[in-house]
């Protein structure tokens, strides 16, 4: 069965050479690699084009291509999927890692009726080097359940860790670009909601990069997608997974946030915010996990 794993690039010239020699190493023998550049300023596509000249014997097949124009993650996502042809792809940012079994462990866990797959992540602190593991939160369940756990504590899967099933992502229209630097939570809600499980492999197979100017924690985009993206699914979904107190609760979580320079707003509804968290402080309504990801010991 052919992989195709698609490493998306932009400006990723310090850490891409690592993440492609990753891919190199796996243990896994078919394997369609796609380097999609989203437009770099700096040398990282030149740099992928060297890398490819001297291994592309390694792949079934190997192509290096680049977006007409930078409209960042999921655009190049969805770029690199019209370009593949595997049944199954791996994506992979241009500073993350794959661990040398990953491919063949996703493969070998592969089950009927299960389209998307997430994995436990290493988490790489790149000051320190330290290592932690964690797993996602979403329950190994129907996915109905892992909808509904979705939608009340607005977890998803780590974006390093998707593993999907090319026929099935390309019949939902691939990655939403409306949101155009977040892609996983998205794409968990739309499988789940769509009545796909997510499947949950329990083996570290990727290494995510942790660093202060990653796109995640320093791109203020990211943090808007984001919030749009919350806020546009709770508002669909909710009531279909019977949550409108969540559904209130995201509600009003978004209107301050949009509102956070309109004085009058942002008091009413931080005031009406304050009096429902006292209640469900008391009465335990809406628990919420202290952390997106569970910590592995």
């Amino acid at each position: 069965m052919l992989v195709t794993v698609i490493v998306v690039t932009y400006n990723s010239s310090k850490y891409v050479l690592e993440t492609l020699e990753s891919v190199y190493r796996q243990t896994y023998a078919d394997i369609e690699l796609i380097v999609s550049d989203d437009c770099s300023n700096d040398n990282t596509f030149e740099l992928c084009g060297q890398w490819l000249d001297e291994h592309k014997n390694r792949f079934v097949r190997a192509e290096l291509i680049q977006t007409p124009n930078n409209e960042g993650i999921c655009y190049n996502y969805n770029y690199a999927l019209k370009q593949s042809t595997g049944e199954w792809i791996k994506y992979i940012a241009g500073d993350d890692l794959l661990e040398d079994n990953c491919i063949e462990r996703f493969v070998a866990n592969i089950k009927p009726d299960t389209f998307l797959y997430t994995c436990i992540t290493k988490h790489l602190q790149n000051e320190t080097g330290e290592i932690q593991l964690y797993s996602t939160r979403i329950p190994d369940s129907s996915a109905k359940k892992q909808a509904r756990f979705m939608l009340k504590y607005l977890y998803g899967i780590n974006g390093p860790t998707l593993f999907i099933e090319r026929l099935h992502l390309s019949e939902i229209g691939g990655f939403e670009e409306k949101y155009p630097m977040i892609e996983d939570w998205p794409i968990a809600i739309r499988f789940a909601t769509n009545g796909w499980q997510i499947g949950i492999i329990n083996e570290a197979l990727v290494q995510w990069r942790i660093y202060g100017d990653s796109i995640s924690h320093s791109n203020f985009s990211f943090a808007i997608s984001l919030r749009e993206a919350y806020y546009d699914y709770t508002m669909r979904y909710c009531w279909r997974y019977f949550l409108p107190l969540h559904q209130y609760h995201h509600w009003l979580n978004h209107w301050i946030l949009k509102h956070d320079n309109d004085g009058i707003c942002y008091k009413i509804t931080g005031y009406l915010l304050r009096c429902f968290d006292m209640v469900n402080l008391k009465r335990k309504i809406l628990p919420i996990p202290s952390e997106p990801y569970e910590k592995i010991d």
